[in-house]
């Protein structure tokens, strides 16, 4: 008997004989590598008999075995422990994300004297890695996204361009998508996001693009970023209660290299501004009205612009005419639903000028929740999914590659080892030790400062002949007027 899996990133298909399911799997869980793109999937056998729990893959029933193509291949039941590359200073462990650009793993950062850090990697897609215009324009825009700082966008830490493959070094944030977190909320618990955690959430997606859009160079001249991107699943929710955006600038690098297809939609189509889809130049404007869809969509718990084709979807946004938030959930104040429907003005003009101008507009028509509360709402929602992240994260600290710690060598400062290098006198000896330092020598005796001249003395002594002068000169002319 085969277990057959289909890897959700390449739709390639592998097996596990069941003999093998049993020496390796039951029990435990264990990593089926795809020979397809990389990618692992995990096969969770903890629950009981076969067939196992998949994550990052699908099951797949009665699949007859000619469509069995593949081996298994590194069925490891450490949870993904052992990491299945290592470029430079990174090793990449197994992968929890995936996208049409890039998959997502964990990684870890080795320095010296056995620092370590646990880090999420994108590795781009070897057919994107190929395109010599793409990964330029990336690397370009990946050095603009590091001018970003902000504790509400994740940083990008490092860039990695070395034998074929590119990574993207991001901060790891322990939390999940928004748009898991939406889908959760809709289709498991069927009720509303709670209000103050929509409002709370929104204002921090909004600090994060309104720190993307003022970023400046080392001059500090405007760098004129634009997201581009602005959708649930690039917004980030930490089960600290920080909501953090990632991913701006990939957007222009991929419509960089996409120009000569004008029928591809570029972007996530149910969350593009009308000028966006027209192929218009991209103001901040444009993230305005797609972070006012996140924000509609937040209020009503449900998609904005449903449509059976992307074409469709498109043109639902171009005609305008958008039901207002409160249409779906009555308890919404007038002055929530006018926030939201502004910034879902089709002409740029009349929307909010900035994401500060619309955050200040949020927080005035509703109050937001605190971080705490908003880490309490994350945390329910998504603790199966946190919990499976947090072993992981403590597997990928745990491991050890065998090899040695980096030394940490130090040299003194100059002047420290001028003092240090100086060589002892002719027939010194060394003090004895002492917990007491050693009494400080008498400072040498100053000479004693120099005579203050006495300049009116001075003065009397030069004039003194000079007054006797005047006094006999005077006595022999009065001595000749008597006489006459």
């Amino acid at each position: 008997m085969l277990f057959t899996v289909e890897c959700a990133t390449c739709a390639k298909r592998m097996s596990v004989p069941e003999e093998l399911y049993e020496k390796r799997v039951r029990g435990r869980a264990a990593l089926l590598a795809c020979r397809g793109c990389g990618s692992k999937i995990r096969l969770d056998g903890t629950a009981g008999g076969p067939p196992p729990k998949v994550t990052g893959g699908t099951w797949l029933e009665n699949v007859p075995e000619p469509a069995v193509e593949e081996e298994p291949q590194d069925l490891g039941g450490d949870g993904g422990a052992r990491p299945i590359a290592r470029i430079g200073r990174y090793a990449l462990f197994q992968q929890f994300a995936a996208g049409g650009m890039a998959t997502v793993h964990f990684g870890r950062l080795d320095g010296a004297g056995g620092f370590q850090r646990v880090v999420a990697i994108k590795r781009l897609l070897p057919q994107l890695v190929m395109n010599e215009d793409f990964t330029q324009m990336l690397l370009k825009e990946a050095r603009l996204a590091a001018r970003v700082r902000n504790p509400n966008v994740v940083p990008t830490v490092d860039v990695v361009a070395s034998k074929g493959d590119v990574l993207l070094v991001l901060e790891y944030v322990h939390g999940e998508s928004l748009s898991a977190l939406c889908r959760t909320q809709a289709r498991e618990r069927r009720s509303h996001i709670p209000l103050d955690v929509a409002v709370g959430v929104m204002q921090g997606v909004l600090q994060g693009l309104d720190a993307v859009h003022e970023a400046t160079d080392e001059q500090g001249r405007p760098l004129g970023l634009v997201h581009r991107d602005v959708s649930p699943p690039n917004v980030i929710v930490g089960a600290d209660g920080h909501t953090r955006v990632l991913d701006f600038g990939i957007a222009k690098a991929l419509e960089h290299i996409e120009d000569s297809n004008p029928t591809r939609v570029k972007g996530k189509a149910g969350y593009m501004s009308p000028e966006q889809i027209r192929g218009e130049r991209l103001t901040q404007r444009s993230d305005v009205f797609s972070a006012g869809i996140i924000l509609w969509e937040l209020l009503a718990t449900r998609r904005l612009f449903m449509a059976d084709t992307e074409t469709e979807r498109m043109q639902k946004i171009l005609d305008g005419n958008y039901p207002s938030p409160s249409r779906y959930r009555t308890e919404l104040s007038a002055a929530l639903d006018a926030v939201a429907m502004r910034a879902l003005a089709l002409a740029p003009e009349q929307r909010f000028a900035s994401c500060h101008e619309f955050m200040v507009a949020l927080e005035q028509a509703a109050p937001g929740a605190s971080s705490r509360r908003i880490a309490e709402w994350v945390n329910d929602l998504a603790a199966e999914n946190l919990a499976l992240r947090a072993r992981m994260v403590a597997a990928v600290e745990a491991w050890t590659s065998g090899a040695p710690d980096l030394p940490l060598n130090s040299t003194p400062f100059a002047a420290e080892a001028a003092v240090l290098m100086t060589p002892p006198p002719p027939g010194a000896t060394n003090p004895p030790p002492s917990v007491h330092p050693p009494a400080l020598a008498p400072f040498p005796s100053l000479p004693p400062p120099p005579a203050v001249p006495n300049f009116k003395e001075a003065s009397a002594a030069r004039f003194a002949p000079l007054v006797v002068g005047a006094v006999i000169v005077a006595g022999i002319v009065a001595t000749y007027v008597a006489l006459r």
